[in-house]
């Protein structure tokens, strides 16, 4: 009998809980944090990969961290959609198998709850990309871009549609290529367009390419945006001495960097205001 119980006892405090299988492209980790035990007042996170709702997060009361993993394969799309209104002390941060910070959000007085779409897991790397260009859709109540999206046109052809299901910012980055042209079309059924909210598109380097968040005005659609123009299409008075003294290295965060690190891309600052991505392979 005393054998029988110390079974029945050792089966209930020793729980085999399922392991998480990781995909292709490994496990992922998300961490979310609040600087306060309230936790994230009711906020949430959705995870969606390949256009499925995975799961929603959150840090709940009396917490101040939450971790969840998943498994990813190669090329799977992975978009975080921001529930809620968001507060001074919530933070996120998506790191993939390696710990390399893929997207990281905290919010302060100068920005607002920010999701990601199009992220994608262990995409290979193509020579021919000149830089990430950003394309952040706005709606300063949280109410996404209903019955909207941005179509983006590359060099005169259909590239994709994005879409703000619900939300105050969502951030999408796009593979650009050398001398590419980009048209940004606003396509929306609202009766009262100005309701919309806004969008802009950056340069992996931070510079602003469109600016159409303007309060209480529609936003417009933004044509002929080229991006890494090469030395072929500017002017000869216009191309800058090919003697350049670099400034400085930086990663994809704006950090710092003193060496080049093998498998890593870098952003060189040269004396001039030029910038150029190179990898290190």
């Amino acid at each position: 009998l005393f054998e029988l119980c110390s079974l029945s006892v050792a089966a209930v405090v020793e729980p085999k809980l399922p392991e998480i299988e990781p995909g292709t492209c490994d496990l992922w980790t998300l961490e979310l944090t609040s600087s306060i035990e309230e936790g994230w007042s009711g906020d949430a996170l959705g995870v969606v990969i390949n256009n499925a709702l995975v799961e929603t997060i959150t840090v709940s009361e009396g917490s101040q961290e939450f971790i969840y993993q998943f498994g990813v394969d190669n090329n799977d799309i992975i978009d975080l959609i921001y529930f809620g209104n968001g507060g001074t002390s919530y933070s996120y941060k998506l790191t993939d198998g390696e710990g390399q910070v893929i997207v990281q959000w905290a919010q302060n007085s100068n920005n607002e709850p920010t999701g990601y779409s199009g992220i994608y897991a262990c995409e290979p790397y193509d020579q021919d990309i000149c830089e990430k260009t950003t394309v952040e859709l706005i709606n300063e109540f949280g109410y996404g871009w209903p019955y909207s999206s941005l179509d983006v046109y590359r060099n005169g052809e259909f590239d994709q549609s994005v879409e703000m299901t619900i939300g105050y910012s969502q951030i999408t980055q796009i593979n650009s290529y050398e001398n590419d042209s980009f048209d940004f079309i606003v396509n929306t059924q609202l009766m009262y367009p100005e309701e919309l909210g806004g969008y802009k598109i950056r340069s992996e380097s931070g510079t602003t390419l469109v600016d159409e968040d303007n309060v209480n005005e529609a936003p417009e659609s933004s044509y002929n945006i080229l991006v890494c123009e090469s030395e072929d299409n500017v002017s000869i008075s216009e191309i800058k001495s090919e003697e350049l003294t670099l400034v400085k290295m930086v990663d994809v965060l704006g950090r710092k960097q003193q060496e080049h690190k093998k498998g890593s891309i870098l952003f060189y600052i040269y004396d001039n205001g030029k910038v150029e991505k190179k990898f290190n392979p």
